[in-house]
């Protein structure tokens, strides 16, 4: 599918964030985002696939009120609490070996910090480095200035942006994607026909 893609065969691509970020594509026009990112610096990253070849493109991000709910559980599944470290500490030589990604992190960390106090007091910091991180990803999502403004700003760049209509989309504007030439017609004739492509399914699913 990956092939297919990057061949101009195939239109769209729904991937991870970690295997889009893998895709090395110039003439991506659209970038969309189904969920909320964790932190302002990897959305950045992200939507920086599009439009590598310097012609017109897109970030589209989807948000309703309550997705910051799962991606704040996503960020923080992983974040040891007091009872693990607890019990970690106590049974430290029966976790050489795990698959459990917060006892992994204990491993990889817990040599580095004398006590359990410190331990703790780390992971207190890491928790609350993701909550600001995530506030801060809510802050541009509910911004009405300028978007790129508001990217650079946080980067601390002093670049001031000329803002207009086709620079970002406010609150409850439009997509200007008519104006911005990013409306392609549906009838478009594509160098993989639909017979071809249900073919390479079918071969996909019976090996």
């Amino acid at each position: 599918i990956q092939h297919q893609f990057l061949d101009n065969k195939l239109d769209l691509i729904c991937a991870t964030s970690a295997f889009g970020m893998g895709i090395n594509k110039e003439n991506i026009r659209y970038v969309i985002h189904y969920h909320l990112p964790g932190e302002l610096e990897s959305y950045i990253q992200e939507i920086g696939r599009a439009g590598r070849d310097g012609k017109q493109s897109i970030a589209i991000l989807l948000y309703q009120k309550g997705d910051e709910g799962i991606q704040q559980q996503l960020s923080l599944n992983n974040i040891p609490d007091n009872q693990m470290i607890d019990y970690y500490i106590n049974n430290k030589q029966q976790f050489a070996e795990t698959d459990n990604e917060s006892i992994q992190l204990l491993n990889k960390i817990s040599n580095l910090y004398s006590s359990k106090e410190e331990l703790q007091s780390f992971f207190l910091q890491r928790k609350r480095q993701k909550f600001n991180s995530l506030q801060q990803m809510l802050q541009y999502v509910d911004t009405n200035e300028c978007r790129r403004q508001y990217i650079l700003d946080y980067f601390e760049d002093d670049k001031k942006i000329d803002h207009h209509e086709l620079c970002c989309q406010k609150l409850n504007d439009d997509l200007p994607l008519k104006e911005l030439g990013l409306i392609f017609d549906k009838n478009e004739q594509k160098s993989l026909k639909i017979e071809e492509f249900y073919k390479i399914i079918d071969e996909i699913f019976r090996t």
